[in-house]
């Protein structure tokens, strides 16, 4: 079987999200914490204070079908430097044409392809790069 390349990965950057962990501190109660008269903080309190929580975010990939009658489905890579692809993030049904890509860092720039695999278990060449930061 000669599997057509896949194309058109369309990135859809709408759907990349930021996802706070933690509840952003304070004792709930809405309150200031009481002033220290002297202006001088302990060093214990100092120590016990802690930055705010990393966030993570998520995107859609999105692609046009394979039309080929003995797809099995799809692979889905990602890599934070262009081409170093290794392993396949995740494997997607022949049903499908998109997958959500989670627990992205904000600040990273991640790049995809996606290939086809059929039920001999050939795989085809790479789409196009996309890359994407959050």
């Amino acid at each position: 079987m000669a599997m057509r390349m896949l194309r058109d990965l369309v990135f859809l950057a709408t759907t990349a999200m930021l996802a706070g962990c933690g509840s952003g501190g304070g004792d709930g109660s809405g309150n200031a914490p009481p002033a220290n008269p002297s202006g001088v903080q302990s060093p214990a309190s100092q120590s016990t204070q802690s930055a705010a929580p990393q966030s993570t975010g998520s995107l859609t990939l999105e692609w046009n079908a394979n039309t080929e009658s003995d797809l099995a489905g799809y692979r889905v890579y990602r890599a934070t430097s262009s081409g170093a692809y290794g392993a396949a993030i995740a494997t997607v049904p022949a049903n499908a044409t998109s997958h959500v890509v989670s627990e992205l860092q904000p600040g990273v720039t991640y790049f995809f392809v996606i290939t086809a695999y059929d039920t001999a278990g050939n795989e085809s060449t790479r789409s196009a790069e996309i890359s994407a930061s959050l």
